[in-house]
């Protein structure tokens, strides 16, 4: 995306040197960088941190200067207009919290490892997963014994994320020949570790399988991914 101004002088472009660029292509909601910016700044408008400043309450132009502010541009601070709002406006309140109180299992919530996990739940080893998670397998819809449906680290070590693409966005996914064209195949992002380790090549297709099924996918080695240890175990 071209910078809509057409300046190339990064001061001009990112006066607050925060990284925001403001006229380079857009940013929902309303080309706000920082979504609830507002609480980055204490009741007087000052930021807490002087350094990387988000938001601030400018008195003379009595208005919020520097992100597109997430609260009304000319409302004053609290300490001012003690009917202004609160900072953290999404919390009925408008304060922050150090946890909801409206949860069940609350006041924080319960953790649990997902299926799969290759290691055991710290908080209790016992019981790993949830409890009360439904284990759908195939047509039946029973609930399964856990080791039969679903691998464990010994024979499956690699853990996989997923994330979204710039192309893929919801139906228009399918719709766009456009988008369909930019990424028209799925791929799986693989360290360079890893993938030295196997002897995989970008371009490559490989294999990526659990106890449930498998799928054949172009290999991608890539930086942006590296080995993690967990429990000791890499």
């Amino acid at each position: 995306m071209k910078r809509r101004l057409g300046v190339q002088d990064v001061k001009t472009n990112d006066p607050t040197g925060m990284g925001f660029f403001p006229n380079w292509a857009w940013s929902w909601p309303l080309n706000r960088r920082v979504m609830y910016n507002r609480a980055s700044a204490d009741l007087a408008g000052n930021p807490w941190d002087p350094t990387r400043v988000a938001i601030k309450w400018d008195a003379t132009q009595a208005k919020w200067v520097g992100d597109v502010p997430d609260y009304p541009a000319t409302m004053k601070p609290y300490t001012e207009d003690p009917t202004a709002w609160l900072p953290f406006i999404m919390t009925g309140e408008g304060v922050g919290r150090l946890f909801s109180n409206s949860m069940v299992d609350g006041p924080f919530p319960e953790h649990y490892e997902p299926m799969e996990a290759p290691v055991k739940n710290p908080l209790h080893p016992t019981q790993s997963e949830s409890p009360v998670a439904f284990i759908y397998t195939g047509g039946s819809g029973n609930f399964a014994n856990v080791k039969d449906s679903f691998g464990t680290a010994a024979d499956y070590p690699y853990v996989a994320t997923s994330y979204r693409l710039t192309e893929h966005e919801h139906y228009v996914t399918q719709h766009v020949p456009l988008l369909a064209g930019l990424q028209p195949k799925p791929f799986v992002e693989i360290p360079e570790e890893l993938a030295n380790q196997k002897g995989i090549k970008s371009g490559d297709r490989v294999r990526v399988r659990s106890k449930r099924g498998k799928i054949e996918v172009l290999a991608l080695v890539t930086k942006r991914l590296g080995p993690s240890t967990i429990d000791g175990k890499q």
